[in-house]
């Protein structure tokens, strides 16, 4: 069974960045998960990208870090145009859903995070910053 997405903390992003009043102490994540080879979203990872941009609207100068990463199957070059790719389909997503692209900053990160499972390396994670 193929896992589309998943987000760490919580199963939806009022949960995983609650309230936000105070400051936050640390980065909270998002993983997308893609197909084999692919920088193509589903449908839900699609929505989890706009709750990540509707938030971002109603936190104005928070900067986000979009960080793509492939398997470690294929050539170096290859995943490295891949996880850059995927990183860039999201940030321009996001962009689309009105975060400035000038607190976007693109990570590929190639196949530098292996995980045992290729799945899983197979992604983009998204952090919110409280730098």
């Amino acid at each position: 069974m193929r896992r589309r997405l998943v987000l760490l903390a919580a199963m939806g992003l009022s949960l995983a960045f609650p309230a936000l009043a105070a400051p936050l102490s640390e980065r909270h994540k998002v993983v997308l998960y893609f197909p084999i080879w692919s920088a193509d979203f589903d449908t839900d990872a699609g929505k989890v990208i706009d709750s990540a941009a509707k938030w971002a609207s109603e936190h104005p100068g928070v900067p986000l870090d979009v960080a793509g990463y492939a398997s470690i199957t294929g050539s170096r070059r290859a995943n490295a145009l891949l996880s850059d790719l995927r990183a860039q389909v999201v940030k321009d997503r996001l962009v689309a859903k009105g975060v400035p692209a000038r607190l976007i900053t693109i990570l590929p990160k190639g196949g530098t995070s292996y995980i045992d499972n290729p799945l899983e390396s197979r992604r983009v994670e998204i952090y919110i910053d409280p730098r």
